[in-house]
């Protein structure tokens, strides 16, 4: 092997590995969000049952 074709195996894993570091990051995000979004789900949920509760009692 000479020269030219090690840096070019090197050039190509950098472009790999950045590649994957990016698609790692975008994972993490997409999994981060949707847990989010189900945290918000349950909280409106909770929110508006407890909503629902106060105005029962306060019809009492």
């Amino acid at each position: 092997m000479n020269i030219k074709t090690l840096k070019n195996i090197f050039v190509q894993m950098t472009v790999w590995l950045e590649n994957m570091t990016h698609f790692k990051l975008a994972l993490i995000n997409i999994i981060f969000q949707s847990l989010l979004q189900k945290d918000k789900e349950k909280l409106s949920t909770k929110l508006i049952f407890q909503q629902k509760y106060k105005y029962l009692k306060s019809n009492d």
